[in-house]
């Protein structure tokens, strides 16, 4: 490409419009991290009107990265969610309990609030279970971390 005025005009706007995708993700993202509704990378960027055009050049290779999954063994529990939004809501959230941690167990990033059946198993509070996933560690209003696990799988323990 000839560095000319029209391709300095073209490459400045695409460099304007990734700058503008850019901060709009991130103020999502941010947003997701102190508030209870979590957003996918894809609902951060589709929030851009320009964002169909740079999406994939852009947040391909992050979207990409993905944590390992982690496997967690502790007492199945049903205790108070963390505090995320100013004012705190009130809930219940199921975790499990290992090595005087709470992992808050989330489905699509939400907090898992009704038991369900796991591959047939149901597991009752105070169940000695086993639970795989991706563990993120965030921190509520008043800077206390906590984690949450988005569940793969949650079996009894052996």
């Amino acid at each position: 490409m000839h560095c000319n005025r029209k391709n300095l005009v073209f490459l400045s706007s695409v460099t304007a419009l990734a700058a503008a995708l850019l901060v709009t993700t991130l103020l999502n993202l941010w947003n997701a991290l102190v508030t209870s509704e979590p957003v996918t990378i894809a609902e951060a960027v589709s929030a851009h009107p320009y964002s169909s055009a740079l999406c994939f050049a852009i947040f391909l290779p992050i979207a990409k990265v993905s944590n390992s999954l982690n496997t967690v063994t502790g007492r199945y529990s049903y205790i108070g969610n963390p505090c995320t939004t100013k004012p705190c809501l009130p809930g219940m959230a199921y975790a499990v309990l290992a090595n005087d941690k709470y992992y808050y167990i989330t489905i699509d990033g939400r907090w898992l609030s009704e038991n369900r059946s796991w591959s047939g198993y149901t597991p009752e509070p105070d169940d000695l279970v086993t639970i795989t996933g991706y563990v993120l560690e965030k921190k509520d209003v008043f800077g206390k971390p906590f984690r949450t696990i988005e569940v793969v799988s949650l079996q009894p323990a052996k």
